[in-house]
């Protein structure tokens, strides 16, 4: 059997930017009220009580449709035929938080907090509100306390020592610190030369403990490595082990790297071999080295220790490269995507709370965001088992980022995961033309699920794309200001999202590969290019990934990798794709990309 490939599509799926909003905003908006209610149907429990009669469930979903486009008169035209006003203190701040469309006053800013200061956009008014307020005026009311801030948290998939490793007994941990500061500085400016100078100077080194230098060795040697001094690797690596053999734990992986981009097999199998064997090693590198010494194995023809240290990394299975190992096993992987049921007792406590009953009427809207940003003000005033019924409400009721966030805290605090509400997949009008599971494994990576959030680089929405990128993908300029709030639309961002991915993968540098596709949407595809130039990774993806430059890009391939194999998993997709993928042959990357279960003769 042979896998189809989806074929490529063209990046400008709207080719008319003059009529881009008139008709997908019309699209999105009018057709929306239709599909929501069609949607509403699977997603919400037909016992929920339901505030708002069938009159206002449709006027409200037309009101919040033509103010986001900032139709504001029409819309207050709409208002006033509402028998049950609800939800008004949305409407009102939906209006005065416009970002073109309404220049609200403090006047109006301050009877709102008076009203609302229970809202969810509380925070952002009393902000504004302070920001227009005359200097003759009063501050207005503050906002009620107690929003729960915050999204859930992929696990980290880089290690760092911690310096000072204690602090009883030194001459001055202060100075440690910053020691170890100078030093990592130098490494993220592309001086590892320097840092070995400045942490070679006996005036600094009297503060570090031989273990500590060796792991600051280490991470100057892993520097090398990253800026293609596989020499310069070797040596510092060499070093930091001579001062602390059972702890250099970056030595012996950055050496092992270094070594084996130089051709220096058995000395790179040697490094990682001792590293894997090392169990105090923190996971994140023991499970890289025992997966690289598994390689090493098979390159040997050595069944023996291929098959002792593939069993070493899968065993680490929070990993990148314990996943990895797992798959390659062929071990039948059971993960459990039930979640706890919703107790009886659960919605009639919403019921009985003033901000619980706008969330029933926002689901009734099918207004998920709204209604899960109520929720976050009242998970402070639930109980323990409460709480657990918010985060399996928020998986059944589409609202992902809560259920991330909820079942995240949980994790934490209890030492219990819920899968199901860890890997939740959001309920959207968009028809997905790749695999959903690699859709989501990003969303997961980028924004948690948070249809609100923005990078400092004005990265925004579930996909976190940056406004000249829509701008670029829709060929509508407006992205970059007018429209740019739009991105905050889940469909929306959804759409261009997808969009920008088929554009990645028709791109020379990315050719259907998936780490270099997620390497150039963290990225950019220029840098990628820039970066490919200069690595030799010899057609192997794990050297490749491996050998790019930007730690953080490293990390997020990693994630987000590992977010794709477990959304396989629950949405029981083939994993024979990733099986392939793990060999490290370049030519194989683009079977990530083919939607699941799609086969042909």
């Amino acid at each position: 059997m042979k896998y189809l490939k989806i074929p490529k599509t063209s990046v400008l799926v709207i080719t008319n930017a003059l009529i881009f909003f008139g008709i997908l905003l019309f699209v999105f908006f009018s057709a929306k009220n239709v599909l929501s209610e069609q949607s509403n149907n699977h997603l919400v429990d037909v016992s929920l009580p339901k505030p708002l009669n069938s009159s206002d469930v449709k006027l409200y979903k037309e009101i919040f449709s033509l103010q986001e486009i900032g139709k504001i008169k029409e819309a207050d035209q709409l208002i006033k035929e509402l028998s049950n006003r609800i939800l008004i203190g949305h409407i009102q701040s939906q209006k005065y938080l416009h970002p073109n469309a309404w220049r609200s006053t403090f006047n109006e800013l301050e009877t709102w907090l008076l009203n609302y200061s229970d809202h969810p956009d509380a925070s952002r008014i009393s902000w504004l509100a302070k920001k227009r307020k005359p200097k003759s005026a009063k501050n207005p009311i503050p906002p009620k306390k107690g929003y729960l801030n915050g999204v859930g948290q992929n696990a980290p998939q880089r290690w760092r020592a911690l310096i000072p490793e204690s602090y009883k007994g030194r001459i001055s941990p202060r100075q440690t610190a910053f020691v170890a500061k100078k030093v990592r500085r130098y490494n993220l400016l592309k001086e590892p030369t320097n840092a070995n100078k400045y942490l070679s100077n006996s005036s600094n080194l009297r503060y570090l403990t031989p273990s500590e230098e060796a792991h600051l060795r280490g991470e100057i040697s892993h520097a090398y490595f990253i800026y293609g001094l596989d020499d310069k690797a070797i040596l510092t690596a060499r070093q930091a082990i001579g001062k602390s053999p059972k702890t250099s734990y970056m030595a012996y992986w950055s050496g092992g790297l270094a070594y084996y981009r130089s051709y220096q097999y058995e000395l790179s199998k040697i490094y990682f071999r001792t590293l894997a064997d090392m169990e105090d090693a923190p996971d994140l590198l023991r499970s890289g080295a025992a997966f690289w010494s598994y390689r090493l194995s098979l390159r040997d023809s050595d069944p023996q220790n291929a098959i002792k240290y593939l069993n070493i990394a899968k065993n680490l299975v929070n990993t990148f490269y314990g996943l990895m190992a797992l798959q390659i096993s062929g071990q039948k992987i059971s993960v459990n995507f039930q979640g706890p049921f919703i107790s009886d007792d659960f919605v009639p406590w919403l019921t009985r709370t003033r901000g619980g009953r706008r969330v029933l009427a926002l689901l009734q809207i099918g207004d998920w965001t709204r209604a899960s940003r109520e929720l976050r003000y009242l998970y402070s005033e639930a109980s323990f088992s409460q709480q657990k019924d918010m985060m399996m409400f928020a998986v059944s009721h589409n609202m992902p980022g809560l259920a991330f966030r909820l079942a995240d805290l949980h994790l934490k605090n209890t030492g219990e995961a819920f899968n199901s509400a860890l890997y939740p997949e959001p309920e959207t009008h968009i028809k997905f033309d790749i695999d959903p599971a690699i859709i989501y494994g990003i969303i997961r990576k980028e924004s948690s699920f948070y249809p609100l959030a923005r990078s400092r680089a004005r990265a925004t929405g579930l996909m976190q794309i940056m406004p000249a990128t829509a701008a670029f993908i829709s060929k509508d300029r407006r992205f970059v200001n007018t429209n740019r709030h739009l991105l905050n639309n889940p469909d929306i961002n959804l759409k261009l999202g997808q969009d920008y991915i088929f554009h990645l993968l028709d791109t020379p540098v990315v050719d259907q590969h998936l780490f270099k596709l997620l390497a150039a949407y963290n990225a950019g595809p220029g840098n990628l290019n820039k970066w490919i130039k200069k690595i030799d990774y010899r057609g192997d993806s794990f050297l490749l990934l491996e050998s790019l430059p930007a730690r953080e890009t490293r990390a997020y391939i990693k994630s987000v990798t590992m977010n794709i194999w477990m959304y396989r998993l629950k949405q029981e997709s083939n994993l024979s794709q990733l099986r392939t993928l793990v060999h490290g042959n370049i030519r194989n990357g683009d079977i990530a990309f083919l939607r699941p279960n799609v086969i042909s003769n």
